[in-house]
């Protein structure tokens, strides 16, 4: 039995008409999570979450095309936001989706994410066992003579070196940031 997601964060007083942000989440085929963690940034800083849906899991897969409703302070029309969302199986991160969106004054708007299944590295790899990391693009050379990128993929698709806290990654893959002290290590956060 699939549960409907349905969610909200409050960051500030208001209502649904205030400036909001809906985070819409589909799935690709076969995604099927059974928690949502939600965050978002703006300007590089944390504008909310890690947000859990539902806070404790039931086992249940959630259905795609659910949202969580973000109210923000009026100071934040006029900017872009980040959404970032990951699919949790039994705890674990199985699927990741980003997307942006543009603050408008005293108007919802949407920033849709769409889930994408991630694969496991080689069990040698990550402390001796397997760790999910999304399917970017591998960053093969072009016809242009373009060189493969030698580090990870921020969310914009750019190759940074991996060997950054805030953009921390192995060759071919999605950066990840560093959080709750961690340190990033031959592009895994220690």
């Amino acid at each position: 039995m699939k549960h409907s997601l349905l969610g909200l964060v409050l960051l500030a007083c208001g209502t649904a008409s205030d400036t909001s942000l809906s985070v819409r989440v589909d799935f690709e085929p076969g995604v099927e999570p059974q928690q949502l963690r939600f965050t978002g940034e703006s300007g590089g800083e944390q504008l909310f979450g890690p947000a859990l849906r539902p806070e404790l899991s039931s086992g249940a897969a959630l259905h795609s095309g659910g949202s969580l409703l973000v109210l923000l302070p009026p100071g934040m029309a006029s900017k872009q936001v980040s959404c970032r969302v990951e699919g949790l199986v039994d705890g674990k991160v199985m699927a990741t989706g980003t997307g942006s969106a543009q603050v408008e004054l005293g108007r919802e708007v949407e920033c849709v994410t769409v889930l994408q299944p991630m694969r496991m590295m080689p069990p040698d790899t990550r402390d001796g066992g397997p760790m999910p990391m999304p399917m970017p693009d591998a960053g093969e050379d072009d016809d242009g003579g373009r060189p493969p990128c030698q580090g990870c993929f921020d969310k914009m698709g750019k190759c940074r070196s991996g060997d950054d806290d805030k953009a921390c990654g192995w060759p071919g893959y999605a950066c990840m940031e560093c959080m709750h002290g961690a340190k990033c290590h031959s592009g895994v956060c220690k």
